[in-house]
């Protein structure tokens, strides 16, 4: 990495960056077991699994950057070339019961401690099998070739003695993804998801100084939302944390997004802000997540709506508490309210009374999408020994967890609130200490099917408690 200022030629900048990284990630043995009751009451082994995976990803990005002054404004312009590269493979294997016989098959009954160990696998009927469940093992290979160049200009000016700035440009992104994985789970031959695209990308930011410590913003950008090569990749696999089978679809699409913001800033102190934001996003080929029906459980995959929208408000606030009493100088509140309505256009067809087939085009909440969001948080700091402690809230409102084929199956999470809790100390600049209390509530994560509100999936969480030294050098 490297950067040089040229003062003989006016001010001229220029910034170069290298960087190469390589993961290697193992997983090599995830069990998932099943339990049914019997007649007596007895827990009989229903169904398990065991997985090993390996994931190796390599990542080279070049970049470089120049800036130029022109009076007050500025210009600049860059290059940035990345390419990324990913194996991938997952065993999975089941416990098999079939061959047991006569007072061999009582193993199933053996407890969780001991059911899985060594000895009661191999040859003959008074043992476990161990075979390879096809549907839940695979490879891909995956890579991603960026290549983008960008230009743009910040320029300050005054209209009728009012202060204006004006930032904008345009990028343009040369991007190939690939992916190669199995036809299906049993034919070996590959197939290629790919995606090649030339986006170009502009952007504009209005900045109107009503005072000096207020402004109005208006923007527009356009952005891609691009999909990750698991997503891609026709690899199936059992999800452990959600219970739910996994497969990706090679025929996704990245989606594209128009953005639109309006926003009235108010600074009253340093750190200190008020703010009022509007906006209003515009989006072809939203990429969702959908559960399918099948025989086993519910498929869990990725597909691209060809339209929707979101649009919305947010309040804004962070202020320190020091204007009420000076003993609270050093106590922030910071809070925010973002409210959304979103909107994804689907067709609905089904056949009527007297048998015609009907198509008519319906509009639901997008994945994901929460209709609002609420933050709050408190700080309080020492500055001279370093010490700080906040309290945080979130929550946010019933949002859309995963599509259905109907409107009955989808699937919601509902409402949850979160309370965190951070104590940290800086003994120096490059050493610190930090203890955390994550989800202190500790409430059910639940799931529900459709306007019903039918329980779906209901997941018991726990509080979690993390401490940690670091260092910076």
């Amino acid at each position: 990495a490297g950067d040089h200022t040229f003062p003989g030629v006016g001010g001229l900048k220029f910034d170069w960056r290298y960087a190469f990284s390589n993961s290697d990630a193992e997983q090599p043995d995830r069990k998932f077991v099943t339990y049914q009751r019997d007649a007596l009451g007895r827990y009989i082994l229903k169904e398990n699994y065991r997985t090993w995976s390996t994931l190796s990803e390599d990542t080279k990005t070049t970049m470089a950057n120049l800036e130029y002054p022109i009076g007050s404004a500025r210009v600049k312009g860059g290059y940035l070339h990345s390419k990324r590269d990913r194996s991938f493979d997952i065993e999975a294997w089941v416990t098999d019961t079939s061959k047991l016989r006569g007072a061999a098959r009582a193993m199933v009954l053996l407890p969780l401690e001991t059911i899985f160990d060594a000895e009661n696998y191999g040859e003959g009927t008074d043992k476990f099998g161990f075979v390879l469940s096809s549907p839940f093992s695979g490879a891909y290979t995956g890579s991603h070739d960026l290549t983008s160049w960008y230009g743009m200009a910040d320029v300050p000016f005054r209209v009728l003695n009012q202060n204006f700035r004006v930032a904008g440009g345009a990028r343009v992104e040369d991007s190939r993804q690939q992916v190669d994985s199995p036809v299906a789970a049993d034919d070996p031959t590959i197939r290629s998801a790919v995606i090649d695209e030339t986006d170009v990308l502009p952007s504009a930011n209005l900045t109107y100084q009503v005072t000096r410590s207020s402004n109005i913003r208006l923007a527009y950008f356009k952005s891609v939302n691009r999909p990750e090569f698991r997503e891609m990749a026709n690899v199936g696999y059992r999800d452990y944390d959600r219970n739910q089978n996994v497969l990706g679809n090679p025929d996704l699409k990245r989606a594209t997004i128009k953005n639109y913001d309006t926003r009235f800033e108010f600074f009253p102190g340093v750190g200190e802000v008020l703010a009022v934001s509007w906006f209003y996003k515009d989006l072809t080929d939203a990429i969702e997540e959908q559960l399918l029906p099948s025989p086993d459980r519910y498929v869990r995959t990725w597909f691209n709506s060809p339209t929707g929208k979101n649009y919305g408000y947010e309040l804004e606030a962070r202020k320190n508490l020091g204007f009420i009493w000076s003993g609270l100088e050093n106590v922030v509140i910071q809070a925010n309210y973002t409210k959304v309505t979103s909107e994804v256009a689907y067709t609905d067809t089904y056949t009527d009374s007297i048998g015609t087939p009907v198509s008519e085009t319906n509009t639901r909440t997008m994945q994901g999408q929460a209709p609002y969001t609420v933050n709050a948080g408190v700080t309080y700091s020492v500055p001279g020994i370093g010490l700080s402690m906040s309290f945080l809230f979130n929550r946010f409102g019933r949002r859309l967890d995963a599509v259905g084929d109907t409107r009955d199956q989808d699937v919601f999470e509902e409402t949850r609130d979160l309370y965190d809790f951070a104590l940290t100390e800086e003994f120096t600049k490059w050493m610190r200490l930090k203890f955390s209390v994550k989800d202190i509530a500790a409430k059910d994560i639940v799931y529900t099917f459709g306007e019903s509100g039918s329980i779906w999936e209901q997941v018991k969480v726990g509080t979690t408690y993390a401490i940690s030294l670091s260092f910076s050098l």
